[in-house]
């Protein structure tokens, strides 16, 4: 089986290599907390994949853009509370689970994935009515005070939750480039003609770009969810020490500690 090594966009596709510019540039912005900047970028890499000669290539990038969309918009929702991103993140998840090669893992992980926003959409307060609809003669709603959160690690352990919840694909995704890359190794040593092991040198190196890209983002969203789940336990029961939990696995490349 082949391993995973640094991606190299095909050179005939000057689309292939827009989107993982911008993809990787993305994954940096995701990262470093800038979820919005990640927004911006996945989805310019997402108008950029979209011209991807390869047809089924296309199809690949293209839902894993989305599904990064999605985990971006959670991220972004954790950070601002604006319930827009909870939306975006539901119809990208849908539009996601529609995909007719998703296998059962990474459909039963969209699925509880989307569960989990769809239940955070529910709980999200009724809207204000704008002042023209109220009755002129009724008294302002007056001010409710704000209930001690009797569960402070609850929203960690959530977001932990959907962290880990999202690294699934990404790690299928990994899993599915060096099944791709191990087949192009078999194909270049089966082919007896140049145009043969050209072709199975185009689609090794496919692979390893979906490898390295499933690696990143399984990666970083797992090492996230488990962080977030960690503090989030110790959080929600009494302690008398305050622990931070500190992880650096290392998985193509990548080496983080602590929590986004």
């Amino acid at each position: 089986m082949s391993t995973p090594a640094t991606a190299t966009a095909t050179a005939a596709d000057p689309a292939e290599a827009e989107a993982k510019a911008l993809f990787e540039h993305g994954q940096a912005q995701f990262e470093t907390a800038d979820y919005e900047g990640a927004i911006e970028s996945f989805t310019r890499a997402y108008e950029a994949a979209r011209r991807i000669e390869d047809g089924q290539f296309r199809a690949v990038v293209s839902a894993t853009l989305q599904f990064n969309l999605a985990g971006a918009h959670i991220k972004a929702y954790e950070i601002n509370d604006e319930p827009k991103h909870l939306e975006q993140a539901r119809v990208l998840l849908r539009r996601y689970s529609e995909r007719e090669a998703l296998d059962e893992e990474e459909r039963a992980s969209a699925a509880q994935l989307l569960t989990r926003v769809e239940e955070l959409i529910a709980a999200l307060p009724e809207p204000e009515p704008p002042p023209s609809e109220r009755d002129p003669d009724e008294p302002p709603p007056a001010e409710q005070p704000v209930p001690k959160d009797s569960n402070p690690g609850r929203g960690l352990i959530i977001a932990g939750a959907v962290a880990t919840g999202l690294s699934l694909a990404g790690l299928g995704l990994m899993t599915g480039g060096l099944v791709i890359g191990d087949a192009a190794v078999d194909e270049f040593l089966a082919a007896d003609n140049g145009a043969g092991r050209t072709a199975a040198i185009d689609r090794g190196r496919r692979g390893n770009t979906l490898a390295i890209a499933g690696g990143v983002l399984g990666g970083t969203l797992l090492v996230a969810g488990v962080s977030l789940l960690a503090v989030g336990a110790t959080r929600a029961r009494p302690r008398a020490v305050a622990v931070r939990p500190a992880l650096a696995p290392g998985l193509v490349g990548l080496h983080l500690s602590g929590s986004f």
